[in-house]
């Protein structure tokens, strides 16, 4: 009972640390001393972290920790894939990671953004260009790798499908334009 308590608070924690700061001193007025107490002290917690509120949800499975840097990790993901799984994150995320990553992966990144992305991405630079804390970093550099990883495994899965299917549709279309030319195949049987 006390794991799904604690695992409560924190979610509770999470939700109100994502709060603008008046809303978030309103919510925690409402609460009586313990209460307020103990979501200050995760809030605390997650301050320590480097967790900031403008990078939007959490992950909520950590991938598995790797023996490569954030840097390495990011410079080996496939640029294209990459850009097209940052498309889907805020801003905010997006520009955390290209901070993080070497200077030529992120000029070709930012090369690959539609106009109006990257310009969100480069005012997030522009603005907060500090970097999250280096476990923040692991957690979303691992979360883009998964996501990289399964739209990399897609790309492949449909390359393959139409290779295999393409055989069999040229043979098809080789068939009908021999059978359609010059009174058919065997013409010369008649």
């Amino acid at each position: 009972m006390a794991v799904r308590d604690t695992l409560q608070a924190r979610q509770a924690a999470l939700l109100v640390d994502a709060l603008p700061p008046d809303a978030r001193r309103q919510v925690i007025a409402k609460l009586d001393a313990v209460e307020s107490s103990r979501l200050q002290s995760l809030l605390n917690e997650l301050a320590e972290m480097g967790v900031s509120r403008s990078l939007g949800p959490l992950p909520r499975v950590l991938t598995s920790p790797s023996t490569l840097t954030t840097q390495e990790r990011l410079a080996e993901l496939n640029v294209a894939d990459a850009v097209q799984c940052l498309e889907s994150v805020a801003p905010a995320t997006a520009a955390q990671l290209l901070l993080a990553s070497d200077g030529s992966w992120r000029t070709q990144a930012l090369d690959r953004m539609s106009h109006a992305r990257r310009a969100e991405v480069l005012e997030c630079l522009r603005h907060d260009s500090s970097p999250l804390a280096p476990a923040a970093l692991r957690i979303l550099c691992g979360r883009l790798c998964t996501q990289v990883a399964r739209v990399s495994a897609d790309r492949a899965a449909a390359a393959e499908s139409h290779v295999a299917s393409a055989p069999a549709n040229w043979r098809v279309a080789l068939w009908k334009r021999i059978k359609t030319a010059r009174g058919g195949l065997f013409a010369w049987t008649r």
